[in-house]
């Protein structure tokens, strides 16, 4: 059976609830990681670079466990699904057998794989590799600059087509001015947005955005 990661986090709720039903529970074994007094802590603080390691802990726990073959995957608290998670697992199942790889991952244009949402096969690879970088987890570096040293590209991505956010699509961080975006089949991640407010912002318009086009299409 494949495991599934998921922050469970008071500051996420809207992302949370509404999503439910696309990941499937009843598929899949299921990690939540508690975000606790780290809820409010923001990027590149000391609490937030914390609270990451003890994610990188949970998925690497949760791929000792897995017998050889499957998939282990993470999905951010901020990241809004848009078909069901078994969609997901599926295509980077495809992605790894095309690639040869072990991991397929988000596009991050500044370090390569995105550790907001990707998917791991537990093998002897994937679990030496989460514990070289869990060596760093006392340190300032975030779990993504790490992994990314250790992995030397040796990974997979899904398109921005697949798993689109605004670092991948437009380069920068945004920080609150309109812009359209195009639908991506699998998923949206609100990253290279720094504040929970901000990402709920990107959230609402996102949705009515994508909610409008979907019914111009209908008429």
């Amino acid at each position: 059976m494949n495991t599934l990661v998921t922050h469970t986090s008071p500051g996420f709720d809207l992302f949370v609830r509404d999503q439910e039903p696309l990941l499937q529970a009843d598929l899949l074994r299921r990690v939540c990681v508690p975000w606790g007094a780290h809820d409010c802590a923001s990027f590149g603080e000391r609490a937030w670079v914390a609270q990451l390691w003890v994610k990188m802990r949970a998925i690497h726990a949760a791929l000792v466990e897995a017998a050889d073959g499957e998939l282990v995957a993470f999905v951010d608290a901020d990241v809004i699904l848009l078909a069901p998670i078994a969609e997901a697992f599926r295509l980077a199942r495809a992605g790894m057998a095309a690639s040869g790889r072990h991991i397929h991952a988000q596009h991050d244009p500044d370090t390569g794989a995105c550790m907001g949402f990707v998917f791991f096969e537990a093998c002897y690879f994937t679990r030496q590799l989460l514990a070289a970088c869990l060596r760093h987890a006392d340190g300032m570096h975030n779990d993504q600059i790490v992994l990314n040293h250790y992995a030397h590209g040796r990974f997979g991505t899904f398109t921005a087509a697949e798993v689109g956010s605004y670092g991948n699509r437009y380069g920068g961080v945004w920080t609150g001015h309109h812009f359209t975006a195009r639908k991506p089949s699998l998923a949206w991640h609100c990253n290279y947005v720094v504040g929970v407010p901000l990402k709920l912002q990107m959230r609402t318009m996102l949705l009515r955005q994508w909610s409008e086009v979907a019914r111009s299409e209908l008429d």
